[in-house]
């Protein structure tokens, strides 16, 4: 059944998922997936759990749980082993670099921006991403915990030093393009020019990737930073924070007025899902 299309991003055909008799459905909460759908998959015996965290240890359940739902904990545990000591030794090169000037950079994460309402958004306040970025020693700034909208007002209050802008292929900015934006003349990054763009999708999707993600935000803080080996395999579409300049310069891809992951205006990482459901499941996974 593999390639049998059932759902778009926000909308499950039921019906059709019943009737390909899934061993397991893999779902993810945080506003892509509501508790009442959860609910009416497992009233027909469709065995389902919910992957959605706030937290980068959260991720690292998510996977071992996934893990044991399909069979294979073992392997699932070896990522996230590999995970921990690559986060781990990207985090302390980076705040051994931090610790090196006077006092902490305050640091934006740009992850959507909307033109027509002048709407911000960056990483919300006690979500993964920010605690990834807090993670290379900086003063992270961070949007509203369950938007991720930060208001103007904020931001020029809160004044980065430097701003980091996340790529994909439905949001490209540029250090040229962010600099037009209304109000964002006054912060102290535009100023100076100090804007610096990385691959996004390793850095907000909560997976094995992460520790790419990581790594790219660590070189794009600091370019000249020596980095261990990883000990996860490389993603193939990740690159260098510079690699990105000149698909850039090219503008061809369209641009998304909000982040991908922001459905109806709803945080991926806040919602009135747990991030851990009850498994049902003939098998020894739990929740």
């Amino acid at each position: 059944m593999l390639g049998t299309a059932v759902c778009s991003l926000v909308n499950v055909d039921v019906e059709k998922r019943v009737r390909l008799d899934p061993d397991l459905v893999n779902t993810v909460g945080a506003g892509f997936t509501t508790a009442e759908a959860i609910a009416t998959r497992r009233d027909v015996e469709i065995p389902v759990i919910v992957v959605s965290t706030p937290s980068i240890d959260g991720i690292y359940a998510d996977i071992e749980l996934v893990g044991r739902a399909v069979g294979a904990a073992d392997k699932a545990k070896a990522i996230t082993d590999k995970m921990r000591t690559d986060m781990a030794a990207i985090g302390a090169a980076a705040q051994a670099a931090s610790a090196k000037a006077p006092t902490k950079p305050r640091v934006f994460y740009d992850v959507g921006y909307i033109d027509t309402t002048g709407q911000i958004y960056g990483p919300g306040e006690g979500s993964f991403v920010a605690e990834m970025i807090g993670l290379l020693g900086v003063d992270v700034i961070t949007g509203d915990k369950v938007t991720y909208e930060i208001p103007l007002e904020t931001l020029i209050e809160r004044d980065p030093q430097v701003i980091i802008l996340g790529i994909n292929a439905f949001y490209r900015p540029t250090p040229a393009t962010i600099a037009t934006r209304t109000g964002w003349q006054k912060l102290t990054a535009v100023k100076t020019g100090d804007i610096r763009s990385v691959p996004d999708t390793e850095i907000t999707r909560p997976g094995p990737r992460l520790t790419s993600g990581m790594r790219n935000l660590a070189l794009a803080m600091y370019p000249a930073l020596d980095l261990p080996p990883s000990q996860c395999q490389p993603a193939a579409d990740s690159a260098h924070p510079a690699d990105l300049s000149t698909s850039h310069r090219l503008g061809r891809l369209p641009r998304r007025a909000a982040p991908l992951w922001l459905p109806g205006g709803a945080s991926p990482e806040r919602t009135g899902i747990a991030g851990h459901q009850p498994v049902r499941l003939n098998t020894s996974a739990s929740a």
